[in-house]
């Protein structure tokens, strides 16, 4: 009699579904991984997967980039098991290449459950497997070329298939007879017969209709803002098209779009990663050039289904845009607190702006510009960022501030160093726990139906990724306190002087990765007073580690000063425009 081998594979499991409609093909792809795993004795130590995301895209696949970097860092497993070659990945063989040697460096293995072991230390392997990639990159091609050119046809011919149904629209379905079928509202999901054709028809129970007419005849006839109008709708609880408050951009958005005057428009951002449409309404390589068009699509069929705006009002909604537009280029400033910066009173981040040719610069809470549903708080640039920069100086850079962040990494490093024998003893208990139970499981293998042995597999193979982390952490403990990198006062102390070089250089880049090197988040709270008057009463601090270990969490600004005046104080500050008014949006 054969002894059997009870000894498993590492492996980790990858699931990978193109749309988000496929929402059966995770849960059958992740089924038949298991059954392939238990069959070739491997156990899985963790999945990771990647929902609605194409095979070509990899940089914007995280599960599988997080994979490959698991690999060359962790190297806690040497087999990845999927379903199919193509869910791995549909890039061509010279991109396969990128992601498959790092792989092999650290001896790790793809094994499917329709291909088998895929051997790339063998020449007939590789080769097996380049001609087998390059025809599964192959079909993605072909399937992008007879899709946009299935899409350009349909568009064409006036019918909307494949088309997002607009704000304001639902969409009807006629048989290939041309009878009218059903009537599906802007959201529904609805998988239609092949002959079936739709058309765009204005919407008569959502209230979207007397909406865009409002929108329409108000910025037409009035003096009136694409953010004024969406604070407006915001006040009144309208929703927005996608459910959610209204921005300036959903309104801009709406205003441009010629399909409220009856117009199909198709191919305006058709430049996939393989086709497009071209300036004439054709079918192009994503590698060519694409040409200019006139209007706002290459492809525009007047007159394809009933308006809800007339196009006497559309005319001058364009004109008013068109004036109103900003000429792009000119000086591109990168700011320093990009990404720090929070609006305490909304949770929003604070956006970098300029008014006056660029000669103010400031940030203000995002969800104020967009949508303009929290107030309009901001600040001045060269006052937040030179009081934070004087924070860190005051905190981290004198001689007094050194002191204290060094003593403070020795009390740490103490603690570690008075919890260290305590912490050795817990974790020699926990592995010696863990040892008896895998010892028992084992045992235990031999009594079990043959049915249960795949999940007491598992069992133990959790087990052991358990213990080969504790004793991972078990020997780091046994190290001296010295090896602790992040504790070494000598080396802080050294990275503080070349933050303060950062923050000193012209290079803007390198200024704003030394803020993010010291502050987290930095969230402001501004105090209102009597009248129209308010000023910033706190700036609360989250400092990157170890500048946590020492310094203030809060920043108060000193008694404020008034509105106009020039002061360091940190608080918004803003010469009022042509109309009279500072940067709260009131009358000054």
């Amino acid at each position: 009699m054969t002894k059997r081998n009870t000894r498993t594979k590492p492996a980790v499991g990858y699931i990978r579904m193109s749309t988000d409609k496929q929402e059966e093909s995770p849960a059958q792809q992740k089924a038949e991984v298991l059954k392939l795993a238990d069959k070739h004795n491997f156990h899985i130590v963790r999945w990771y997967q990647d929902d609605a995301i194409s095979g070509a895209k990899t940089l914007k696949r995280k599960g599988f980039c997080q994979m490959i970097e698991d690999a060359k860092e962790r190297g806690d497993f040497k087999a990845i098991l999927c379903w199919d070659q193509d869910r791995f990945g549909r890039f061509d063989s010279l991109e396969a290449g990128e992601w498959i040697s790092p792989l092999r460096r650290a001896g790790v293995e793809l094994v499917c459950v329709v291909q088998g072991r895929i051997n790339w230390d063998d020449f007939a392997g590789r080769m097996i497997y380049q001609i087998t990639q390059e025809g599964k990159h192959r079909y993605l091609v072909d399937l992008s070329r007879n899709a946009l050119r299935g899409m350009i046809h349909y568009a064409k011919d006036g019918n909307v298939m494949g088309m997002p149904t607009p704000y304001g629209y639902d969409r009807v379905y006629f048989d290939d007879n041309g009878k009218e079928m059903c009537r599906i509202e802007r959201g529904q999901r609805f998988r239609k017969p092949r002959a079936w054709t739709a058309k765009f028809v204005p919407e008569k129970t959502r209230g979207e209709v007397e909406t865009l007419r409002w929108l329409f005849e108000t910025f037409a006839s009035g003096d009136r803002s694409a953010r004024s109008l969406a604070v407006e709708l915001n006040e009144r609880k309208v929703p927005s098209p996608s459910g959610g408050e209204w921005e300036f951009t959903h309104i801009k958005k709406i205003l441009r779009h010629p399909v409220y005057i009856g117009t199909l428009a198709y191919g305006r951002r058709s430049v996939g990663l393989y086709h497009g449409v071209g300036a004439d309404g054709d079918l192009i390589e994503s590698r060519d050039p694409r040409g200019d068009f006139d209007g706002y699509a290459p492809i525009m069929i007047p007159n394809n289904h009933e308006a809800i705006i007339d196009e006497a009002t559309f005319e001058t909604v364009q004109a008013k845009l068109k004036a109103r537009s900003k000429v792009s280029g000119g000086r591109f400033r990168k700011y320093l607190l990009s990404g720090v910066l929070r609006c305490g009173h909304c949770g929003s981040i604070m956006t970098g702006g300029s008014q006056g040719d660029g000669r103010y610069q400031y940030y203000k809470c995002k969800r104020s510009r967009v949508s303009g549903t929290c107030k309009n708080y901001a600040v001045r640039t060269e006052t937040i960022e030179a009081t934070l920069i004087k924070h860190f100086r005051d905190v981290w850079l004198s001689p007094k501030g050194q002191r204290a962040l060094r003593k403070a990494i020795e009390a740490v490093s103490k603690k570690r160093d008075t919890d260290r024998p305590s912490r050795i003893a817990e974790l020699e208990q926990r592995l010696a726990s863990l040892d008896a139970q895998i010892t028992k499981g084992k045992q235990n293998l031999l009594l079990v139906d043959a049915e249960d042995v795949p999940d007491l597999k598992r069992i133990l193979a959790d087990w052991k990724d358990d213990r080969a982390a504790i004793a991972k952490e078990l020997a780091g403990q046994s190290q001296p306190t010295n090896t602790d990198a992040d504790l070494d006062a000598d080396a802080i102390v050294e990275e503080l002087q070349h933050l303060e070089q950062y923050l000193e250089s012209t290079e803007s880049d390198q200024a704003r990765a030394a803020m993010r090197r010291i502050y987290k988040t930095v969230t402001l709270y501004w105090k209102h007073g009597e009248g129209r008057y308010r000023h910033l009463e706190r700036a609360e601090i989250e400092t990157q580690h170890p500048f946590a270990l020492t310094g203030t969490t809060s920043i108060r600004p000193k008694k404020p000063t008034p509105r106009r005046s020039v002061s360091p104080v940190i608080r918004p500050l803003w010469p009022s425009n042509s109309r009279g008014r500072g940067v709260t949006g009131r009358r000054n």
